[in-house]
């Protein structure tokens, strides 16, 4: 009787997991960090959430432990020498663009060796996509380009327009996406990106791309959404003299998209769910 009642529980178990739909946000940010949104289309950051952006942005240090001098002079080699191939871009250069960015990101082993011995079609592909990134009436096509490579995803995808155009692109991960969506603002959250498990234990969550539909969906978010709002904050930071310490220079910088990114990214690595 009593092991008919442990395999019962186990299959009830499963049922609810296998029913049990992934949070879409999670309440980690502290209750004074919002955003207003005012009239005309404004936004007013709240005093906790730029403080909360400042000091997530200057310390930014990740991978943890790495510095953030160091963690931060990493991303601004990879800037410059993506900037130097971005010159003349042929589709040798595309590629290592692409293999470089997916390194610094920690693309999983599987998808990073597809990348590195791509096919001739597919570094014809990057090549067109990259060159797609810089034109604002075709980014979202070289974005889309680049999710459809094997062993990239929405996450380097955009990971690669961000170190392209790193004054206008921004990446969007499990980490990013999970802060935007949770962030409250006055007449909702910040994003609706779709979520779901990384396992069947139902333990953690990521960005869902993994099914056309779902993919589909939160390429529209990142770019209806999720860019217009990190270059609203950035310009909001800006406006109110709200400047970030960059940790290699010293020296107050202006925020950039990718920089609200960094400070999203980096905050709930350390402090928010899974």
């Amino acid at each position: 009787m009593e092991k008919s009642l442990q395999i019962l529980w186990v299959l009830l178990r499963q049922i609810f997991l296998d029913n049990m739909p992934p949070p879409s946000s999670a309440s980690c940010l502290p209750a004074d960090a919002f955003i207003t949104v005012k009239d005309a289309g404004e936004w007013s950051l709240s005093p906790a959430l730029t403080i909360l952006f400042r000091a997530a942005r200057s310390g930014y240090d990740w991978p943890s432990g790495t510095g953030a001098a160091v963690s931060q002079r990493t991303i601004q080699s990879l800037e410059a020498s993506v900037a130097a191939r971005m010159r003349n871009l042929t589709e040798s250069d595309a590629s290592q663009i692409a293999i470089d960015v997916s390194a610094w990101a920690g693309n999983n082993r599987r998808s990073h060796t597809r990348l590195i011995n791509a096919s001739s079609a597919d570094k014809a592909l990057i090549r067109q996509a990259i060159s797609d990134l810089a034109n604002r009436t075709t980014v979202q096509r070289g974005v889309e380009t680049l999710c459809g490579i094997p062993g990239l995803s929405l996450v380097i995808a955009t990971k690669i327009f961000r170190f392209c155009v790193p004054d206008v692109g921004a990446a969007v991960d499990r980490h990013a996406s999970y802060f935007t969506n949770s962030l409250p603002t006055s007449d909702g959250v910040a994003s609706r990106f779709l979520r779901e498990w990384t396992n069947a234990e139902r333990r953690a969550t990521r960005l869902a791309t993994y099914s056309p539909a779902r993919l589909r969906v939160n390429v529209d978010e990142y770019f209806r959404g999720y860019l217009p709002l990190l270059a609203a904050i950035a310009c909001e930071l800006n406006s109110a003299d709200s400047l970030f310490v960059c940790a290699v220079t010293g020296a107050r910088s202006l925020w950039r998209p990718t920089d609200v990114e960094m400070a999203a990214y980096y905050w709930w690595a350390r402090h928010g769910a899974r």
